[in-house]
């Protein structure tokens, strides 16, 4: 129902007030719980890039350089194939919206 607590639909029935009834799409919820999770994986990609430029501009020797440059390209191609996922996961949401 509506109702938030328990006790509020308890005392809407004593009280013979209405009880409105909603319907909830479980897939919704099932897409919601993915954004999540895809969320959190691009918050700490984002974390590991930020970490990998911070230190590339403490770095004083080009080997240095070299290798988090190529983290940051492994992480670079992560986030990309993430977003590729959320573009996905979108359409996907759009989709049961517009049933």
């Amino acid at each position: 129902s509506t109702c938030r607590k328990l006790s509020d639909h308890i005392r809407s029935h004593l009280f013979n007030k209405p009880i409105i009834s909603t319907y909830r799409n479980q897939s919704l919820d099932e897409l919601m719980e993915e954004t999540a999770v895809l969320t959190s994986e691009l918050r700490a990609i984002g974390n590991n890039i930020n970490q990998i430029a911070r230190k590339i501009n403490t770095l004083k020797t080009v080997p240095d350089f070299k290798g988090h440059l190529y983290l940051f390209e492994i992480q670079r191609k992560r986030l990309f194939d993430k977003m590729q996922e959320v573009s996905g996961h979108t359409q996907k949401i759009a989709e049961k919206w517009l049933q």
